[in-house]
């Protein structure tokens, strides 16, 4: 797998991450004590982003927060699919020129 693929899926994966963590925080909204979750990627030595999922420092309801966290996980999904795409017109165009 080529690097610009690495980081595609690892950004792909923290974007799901951060849907999913607004998902259960959006879920959680009325539930007394429930904890906020949050996602966060932190950079691999070898490319990409490894997710950890952790507490949020922040209690109780923040639908705001919850709305940004899902913006930013779309953003993250249609940015890391277009680094897939374009690596995939390369590699296409690099089995072109050798074939």
């Amino acid at each position: 797998m080529t690097p610009a693929l690495t980081g595609a899926r690892s950004g792909l994966a923290l974007a799901a991450a951060e849907v999913g963590t607004a998902a259960h925080n959006t879920a959680n909204l009325l539930t007394e004590g429930a904890p906020r979750i949050r996602a966060s990627g932190v950079a691999q030595p070898t490319g990409g982003v490894s997710v950890q999922i952790s507490a949020s420092a922040r209690a109780g309801a923040d639908p705001v927060a919850d709305v940004v966290s899902l913006e930013r996980g779309e953003l993250l999904y249609r940015a890391n699919l277009q680094v897939i795409a374009a690596e995939d017109e390369r590699l296409g165009a690099t089995v072109d020129l050798l074939g």
